[in-house]
């Protein structure tokens, strides 16, 4: 879909009706809420589209991966455009729509990071390995989310979540986390 032809469609009064902004961090109660929205728009009319505007900081892991999970299975037809920042968990929230229909504001930055956790109090060693264990599936989840859905190959996609890794919309373009920048 071209540019303009999409920009058309983000526009028409139904579906700015039926846009949806996201510019929290991301957890259960504002993956719920999100999800409630879309699947109640989808619901409405499953052929009209549905447009996420987001901009966050990213959140909680597993929340991120069920809202990606969610929208592959009903499959609505989600436009997001990220702006100012989508950064961790956001990422896989951009990845949940079909390519054509990711895109990018020019001032976007983006951020790609190794899944991280926090422990606090006293942990015993099978404790702390199991942990380990939940953190390194999480990291093997989102390798084949990136990898079916970008262009980046395993190799690229564990170089760079090695560090914290920001980029601009031209290098999200060239990895395929976006189709277009507006």
């Amino acid at each position: 879909m071209k540019k303009k032809e999409l920009l058309k469609i983000i526009n028409s009064p139904n579906v700015l009706e039926r846009t949806i902004r996201l510019s929290k961090d991301i957890d259960e109660s504002t993956i719920d809420a999100l999800l409630e929205k879309i699947l109640k728009f989808y619901q409405q009319d499953p052929n009209e589209y549905i447009v996420l505007h987001s901009s966050t900081n990213g959140g909680v892991t597993t929340q991120a991966i069920s809202y990606f999970e969610t929208i592959r299975i009903y499959r609505p037809k989600l436009i997001t455009i990220v702006s100012g920042r989508c950064y961790s968990g956001g990422t896989t929230i951009l990845l949940a729509s079909e390519p054509e229909l990711r895109i990018a504001t020019k001032s976007t930055h983006f951020l790609i990071h190794p899944t991280r956790s926090q422990m606090n109090g006293s942990y015993g060693l099978l404790e702390i390995q199991e942990k380990m264990k939940f953190l390194a599936d999480l990291e093997d989840i989102n390798l084949k989310i990136f990898l079916k859905e970008t262009k980046m190959t395993e190799k690229k996609f564990k170089k760079e979540k090695s560090n914290d890794v920001y980029s601009n919309v031209d290098q999200a373009l060239k990895w395929g986390l976006i189709s277009k920048i507006i």
